[in-house]
């Protein structure tokens, strides 16, 4: 059996392992006009503890998204209450199981870089109504150099790793405006865990191989957030 980098996430249960952490998340959405008509997808959720801070925080309807269904289900076990009033779906970014414009603010937190990025922004953009919000918080490349680069996409067996501007065009190719993008806070490591009670060898092995690649690219591989809109029908 293989085990990945989100296998290891949800067998230690970190609840933030995006760019800014959850402190972040929460900054940005603060920023965002959100009542209690707004409709809002956390895409690519984990163990949601954004989403249960929204649910907490705004009276409003929130999906959570997820195609790790081991996440899921340990997110239910950890957060029973505070997920009672979200709507849990397991389901791929790439392929989302919602309708058109459904959603007034989309929410990724080191989501796309994990997928077919193009096919996730169209995805995106779709299930937004006209005039709605995207944050994704994303890791990106500022001068890493090629063995870094490599080291990244088979380790995190992801197939690109964007540059600042190779994040704008791709949300501009997937129909968005308005887009802005603003540095994130370092990050201060994995600060909380619910690990499960047996954990893999290998995920250790995972967890050790992840923290030292987090200090080779030091300030080589960043987080931004990518502020997007998707236009109002005329």
């Amino acid at each position: 059996m293989t085990h990945s980098y989100i296998d290891m996430l949800a067998s230690f249960g970190v609840h933030s392992a995006h760019p800014g952490g959850i402190d972040f998340s929460k900054q940005c959405l603060k920023n965002e006009q959100i009542d209690e008509q707004s409709v809002i997808l956390d895409a690519g959720c984990g163990l949601c503890e954004t989403s249960a801070w929204m649910a907490d925080n705004f009276d409003c309807e929130i999906y959570a998204l997820d195609n790790h269904k081991h996440m899921l289900e340990r997110a239910k076990s950890l957060l029973p209450k505070e997920l009672s009033s979200i709507n849990l779906v397991n389901g791929s970014v790439e392929k989302m199981p919602f309708s058109d414009e459904t959603f007034d603010l989309v929410l990724s937190e080191s989501t796309a870089s994990f997928t077919n990025t193009s096919e996730t922004l169209s995805e995106y953009y779709r299930v937004l109504k006209p005039g709605g919000t995207l944050l994704a918080i994303e890791m990106t490349n500022s001068e890493a150099d090629n063995d870094i680069i490599r080291d990244y996409k088979s380790f995190y067996h992801i197939n690109e790793l964007y540059s600042k501007t190779e994040w704008v065009d791709a949300l501009t190719n997937a129909g968005f405006s308005s887009i802005v993008a603003s540095p994130v806070p370092p990050n201060k490591g994995f600060t909380q865990l619910s690990p499960s009670e047996n954990i893999p060898a290998e995920h250790i092995q995972l967890l050790n191989h992840h923290q030292n690649l987090v200090e080779k690219s030091n300030n080589k591989i960043v987080g931004y957030l990518y502020r997007s809109k998707k236009s109002s029908k005329s």
